[in-house]
């Protein structure tokens, strides 16, 4: 493949796009489930003391 043939491929561009797109979209899931991760773990271990107390000291809001 000669060096003028680069100009005329575009589905490399595309790959490489779609890469970009996907790396974007799993750092903002990480960092989505890092931000939530104390709430999230907040919310299952009042639900579960919540379970363990058959209702009597459930405190979920």
């Amino acid at each position: 493949m000669r060096i003028p043939d680069f100009q005329h491929d575009e589905e490399a561009v595309t790959a490489i796009e779609y890469a970009f797109i996907a790396t974007l979209i799993a750092v903002v899931l990480i960092a989505g489930f890092v931000f939530a991760g104390g709430a999230l773990g907040n919310l299952w271990r009042a639900l579960g003391e919540c379970v363990v107390s058959l209702g009597g000291s459930c405190t979920l809001g």
